[in-house]
C-alpha cells in the first residue's frame, strides 16, 4: 500500500487580481501516512471582495466547504504592509488592539464576525484547516481548490491530483447489495421506489417518499472516521511518534507496517458499515412480512440518490444503479406546482428571483446529480423514463429487472404493479401529487408553462435531452421538440 495520497499539486494564478494573497500549507505531494485522506490547510485573503469560504470540488460537485475561521495575525501584518500610508496607520492601530485582545484570551473565543468589524473583512480570519477523506471519490481524480467570494464568484487556487488504494473489504460478504436510484426531485422517484420494492428480492424502508437514507448515513460515518485519529496525518506527525518510528530498526519496514495497519483499520470501518446496513434492511424485510435475506441469496436494498456513489460501487461487488429521468419541462411544472400547493420555495426556487432564472438554476443543480454521473457510468447503469413507467409500466419494469438479474416474467411484473396499487399511501400520494393523475402529469408543460419558459427549458436542458432522450422508446413520449 502506497504512502502517497497526493500525486501532484498545481498552484493556479489569478490574473483577475481578486485574491490579494494565498498560501497552501498542506497537502504536499508524497509523505501521507494515510492514503485514504489528506490534510488541507492554508490561508487566503481577498482583494476588493472578501472570501466567504474555501471549496474543494470534483468536477461540479462540492467535496468540502471550509469556513475561514482560523486567526492569523502574521498574515494580517503582511497584507497590511501593502496598504496606502493613511490606511496603513489605521490598520496598524487596529492590529495592535487585536493583538492585545489575543493576549487577554478574548480573541480565541470571539466570533469571526466580531473581529472582522475591526479589520479588513478577511485579513484576520483567513485560515482554513480540515482533513479530507478520499473514500467516496474515484480512486484517481483531480480536486480543485477554489475561493468563493462575496457575490458568488469562484477563484481557482490549486488543482490537487490524488490517488488512493482500491478498497478491498473482503472479510465480509454482504447479504444485501445496493440498488441506487439516481434522479432529481419531482421526477417520479417515489413511485418508482414504491413499485420496484414490491419485487420479493428488493427491500426498502417503506415510509412515504422513501426518503430514509440508512445506508448513506452509515457509509458517511465510516468515511468520516477515516479522517479522524488515529488515521490522520497529524496523528502520525506528532514528534514523539516520529522519533519512535525513526528509532526502530529495519529501515522502512516499520513505516510500511504502520501504513498497512491504517489500511486494515479503514477496511474494518467499511466492513462494520456493511454489517449495519444488512441489519437495517433485514429489519425492514421483517417489518414488511418477509424473511430476511439468507446466505447466498440475491437481495437488494434500494435508496434514492445513494451517495457517495463511488463508495457503494467499490464496497459492493454486485451494486446496481438505475437512473430515472422525466421530461425536464414537466419537472419544472411539477416543482412550481408543488411549491404553490405547499406554500414553500423548495427544489432550489428560493435561490433566484424569477421562474426563468429558476429554470437555468435548476439545470445547474441537476448537472452534478444526474448528467455528469450518467456520462461517467452509463456503461454499467440502466435508464428508465418516467413517461414509459406511467404509460407502459410492464415494458419499463421488465428491462430494469433484467438488469438486476431478477425474475422479470410478466406474472411477476403484474403482481408488483398490483401490490404497488394496493399498498399505496393514498394520503401521502394526494399531498405529493400536483396533477389529477399520473397520466395527466405527462406533457403538462404544454398548458402550464408560458412560451418564454418553454424556450428557457429547451435551452437550459438541451444537453440533458440529448443525453437521456435522443434514443428513447416511443412509449417514453420522447420530447422531440426539445432536441
Amino acid at each position: 500500500m502506497s504512502l502517497q495520497a497526493i500525486e501532484s499539486i498545481q498552484l493556479l494564478d489569478d490574473p483577475s487580481g481578486r485574491i490579494r494573497a494565498s498560501r497552501l500549507v498542506a497537502p504536499q505531494a508524497g509523505g501521507q501516512m494515510n492514503p485514504f485522506a489528506f490534510s488541507l490547510r492554508g490561508w487566503v485573503v481577498g482583494a476588493s471582495a472578501p472570501v466567504r469560504q474555501v471549496e474543494l470540488v470534483h468536477g461540479t460537485r462540492e467535496v468540502a466547504a471550509l469556513p475561514l475561521s482560523r486567526p492569523n495575525l502574521e498574515v494580517a501584518r503582511e497584507v497590511g504592509a501593502g496598504l496606502a500610508p493613511v490606511g496603513r496607520t489605521a490598520f496598524r492601530s487596529r492590529l495592535l488592539a487585536l493583538r492585545a485582545l489575543r493576549r487577554m484570551g478574548w480573541l480565541g473565543m470571539a466570533e469571526p464576525g466580531a473581529a472582522r468589524r475591526l479589520l479588513h473583512p478577511d485579513v484576520l480570519f483567513n485560515g482554513f484547516d480540515a482533513t479530507v477523506p478520499l473514500l467516496g471519490l474515484p480512486e484517481r481524480c483531480t480536486l480543485r481548490l477554489q475561493a468563493r467570494l462575496d457575490g458568488g464568484a469562484a477563484v481557482p487556487l490549486a488543482d490537487i491530483h490524488v490517488r488512493r488504494p482500491r478498497l478491498s473489504p473482503g472479510g465480509y460478504a454482504p447479504r444485501y447489495r445496493p440498488l441506487m436510484v439516481t434522479s432529481i426531485g419531482r421526477s417520479g422517484s417515489t413511485w418508482f421506489q414504491h413499485v420496484i420494492s414490491q419485487h420479493p428480492q428488493v427491500a426498502a424502508y417503506r415510509t412515504h417518499g422513501y426518503e430514509v437514507t440508512a445506508a448513506q448515513q452509515l457509509a458517511r460515518l465510516a468515511i468520516g472516521a477515516t479522517a479522524q485519529s488515529p488515521y490522520t496525518e497529524s496523528f502520525f506527525a506528532k514528534k514523539g511518534f516520529t522519533d519512535l518510528v525513526q528509532s526502530l530498526p529495519g529501515g522502512a519496514e516499520p513505516v510500511r507496517r504502520l501504513v498497512e495497519l491504517v489500511g486494515s483499520g479503514v477496511e474494518d470501518l467499511v466492513q462494520q458499515a456493511l454489517r449495519s446496513v444488512d441489519r437495517f434492511y433485514a429489519l425492514a424485510d421483517t417489518l414488511d412480512g418477509r424473511e430476511p435475506a439468507g446466505d447466498g441469496e440475491t437481495r437488494y436494498f434500494t435508496e434514492k440518490n445513494l451517495r457517495p456513489e463511488w463508495f457503494f460501487w467499490e464496497a459492493y461487488s454486485g451494486a446496481k444503479e438505475i437512473f430515472l429521468v422525466r421530461d425536464f419541462r414537466d419537472v419544472i411544472c411539477s416543482s412550481l406546482a408543488a411549491n404553490a400547493k405547499w406554500g414553500k420555495r423548495f427544489f432550489g426556487r428560493s435561490a433566484v428571483g424569477s421562474d426563468r432564472d429558476y429554470i437555468f438554476h435548476r439545470a445547474g443543480m441537476a448537472r452534478p446529480w444526474i448528467l455528469e454521473p450518467w456520462k461517467e457510468r452509463a456503461g454499467r447503469a440502466h435508464l428508465v423514463h418516467y413517461e414509459e413507467l406511467i404509460l407502459d409500466p410492464e415494458r419499463a419494469l421488465a428491462p430494469a429487472l433484467d438488469y438486476l438479474e431478477l425474475d422479470s416474467s410478466p406474472s411477476v411484473v403484474r403482481a408488483m404493479l398490483a401490490r404497488a396499487e394496493e399498498k399505496q399511501d393514498r394520503r401521502g400520494r394526494d399531498r405529493h401529487m400536483t396533477s389529477g393523475d399520473a397520466r395527466g402529469s405527462i406533457g403538462r408543460w404544454k398548458t402550464d408553462l408560458a412560451p418564454d419558459l418553454v424556450e428557457a427549458c429547451n435551452e437550459a436542458f438541451a444537453e440533458f435531452y440529448a443525453a437521456f432522450y435522443a434514443a428513447a422508446p416511443a412509449s417514453a413520449a420522447a420530447p422531440a421538440a426539445a432536441l
